[in-house]
């Protein structure tokens, strides 16, 4: 930007203007990294700005805060999103804005919303949404005030409040059938539409919030969090439906979701979710009897929380982790009792409520270090904690050319000595230890009846 443009108001509206619809459309294919990057190419802008910020300016400066806080909360990033909730509140408190304000309501309620207080979220999401009906001619606010609506309805169903849940919902499917292009608001109707229908008892309304949630991944370009949300969903159904039914073949379908979250929480760079995506596999196959993949999805979790400062979050999986090794002899006896699914998912803590075992984790989470790790470039990843690796701390496996960072390659060394792509040894001066031979798990069954295992709560630490 010359120094001729940067003096011109108008100009600077244009500038501003082009940046954040960018950052929204990179938001909006879920490349988060490049959407935070145009923020701050437009809070630059805004800062080297000499003369007095005309009243447009302002409000889209607090339109990239609002965008800033979405991002951040999505990726974990509490700390954040609280200190730019606060910025736009301060701004539109001070040139006494409207459209500014219902900025900071709904950052606010995205806020609280991932923080568990629901009540807070909602008495955002009101004046959110109270404010926002007098700023529906823009259709960037238009969109704003569906997406408010939809993450209403979803906090009123994980309130339990339904009859509330469904005041919203009729206001957003009155916003969607009076605006003409239905295609920009039709994800967000949608999401809001099964949300409401998964949280039926009836049988009937599950399976049609299933379809729905399948018609909404269809879609190639939907947003990256209504689709990340929606995976979540589908897997919630499928665990109940799993659990009521006992058909084992349903756990390949919630594998399959649970890799298409894994890939979308590493391309939009949220180790939160990422490390989620690894518990839960995890426990998938515990269910599957699938100790040895269980246990290094679980290490994976665990060395992601480490490598990225989640002190207490890795404390939570080093003790999930240690209760299944204290439990192997249980699972055993399920294995080959062939015990119910349901009594299996019981023991490994998997709950169909996958949202807000999430959200509470993320709450509870100190966001440490600002430090983003890049997926998908060409540089070398740890196998193991998905870190990019820097300099030559690292072991590169001579048989396979698998990689890992210099923790992680000394962690398998004293675990298994075994690199998990060929398994192959890591350290060729000591045997490899394969988990079932050093963990001693494979029971013996002897000719004798076998008492059946205590598997009551105390077993369990729950």
């Amino acid at each position: 930007m010359s120094g001729n443009e940067i003096l011109d108001p108008n100009k600077l509206v244009k500038k501003i203007r082009r940046i954040y619809n960018r950052a929204t459309i990179k938001w909006f294919g879920g490349k988060a990294d490049d959407a935070l990057e145009q923020i701050k190419q437009g809070e630059d802008i805004l800062k080297s700005f000499p003369g007095v910020l005309s009243k447009e300016i302002i409000q889209y400066n607090c339109r990239l805060l609002q965008l800033k806080v979405a991002i951040s909360v999505f990726i974990g990033n509490l700390s954040l999103s609280f200190k730019c909730a606060n910025d736009i509140l301060k701004i539109a408190e001070e040139i006494n804005d409207g459209m500014s304000l219902s900025c900071a309501m709904q950052a606010f309620g995205m806020y609280y919303w991932i923080s568990g207080d629901l009540d807070q979220a909602l008495k955002y999401f009101d004046q959110f949404i109270e404010i926002g009906q007098d700023f529906t001619i823009n259709t960037v606010d238009v969109v704003w005030l569906a997406v408010g609506l939809q993450d209403a309805v979803s906090v009123a169903v994980a309130k339990g409040n339904l009859e509330r849940a469904k005041e919203y919902f009729d206001q957003l499917e009155k916003l969607y059938e009076q605006k003409k292009n239905k295609k920009v608001f039709h994800q967000y109707y949608l999401r809001a539409k099964a949300t409401l229908l998964k949280s039926s008892t009836r049988f009937r309304d599950r399976v049609l919030a299933e379809d729905i949630l399948k018609e909404i991944l269809e879609n190639e370009q939907i947003h990256a969090s209504i689709k990340f949300l929606s995976l979540i969903d589908l897997c919630e159904l499928l665990l109940n439906e799993l659990r009521m039914t006992n058909d084992i073949n349903i756990v390949n379908e919630i594998k399959f979701l649970i890799n298409k979250i894994e890939h979308i929480a590493q391309n939009i760079n949220s180790n939160c979710y990422l490390i989620e995506a690894f518990v839960l596999q995890g426990k998938i196959a515990l269910i599957t009897f699938e100790i040895k993949e269980a246990r290094r999805f679980l290490i994976q979790a665990q060395k992601i929380a480490e490598r990225n400062g989640y002190n207490k979050l890795a404390l939570d999986i080093s003790s999930l982790h240690e209760e299944m090794i204290e439990q192997l002899e249980i699972w055993d006896y399920l294995k080959e009792i062939n015990a119910p699914v349901s009594r299996r998912m019981e023991l490994a803590h998997l709950s169909e409520d996958i949202n807000n075992i999430i959200r509470s984790r993320i709450a509870n989470t100190t966001y440490v270090s600002d430090k983003r790790v890049s997926v998908y470039k060409e540089r070398k990843m740890c196998l193991v904690c998905k870190g990019v690796i820097e300099g030559f701390n690292n072991y590169i496996c001579p048989k396979c050319d698998s990689t890992y960072c210099e923790k992680c390659a000394q962690a398998l060394i004293e675990i298994e000595n075994m690199c998990w792509s060929c398994e192959s040894p890591i350290d060729k001066s000591k045997p490899p230890k394969p988990f079932k031979r050093e963990e001693e798990i494979e029971v013996e069954i002897s000719e004798k009846p076998q008492k059946k295992p205590k598997t009551d709560k105390k077993t369990s630490k729950k």
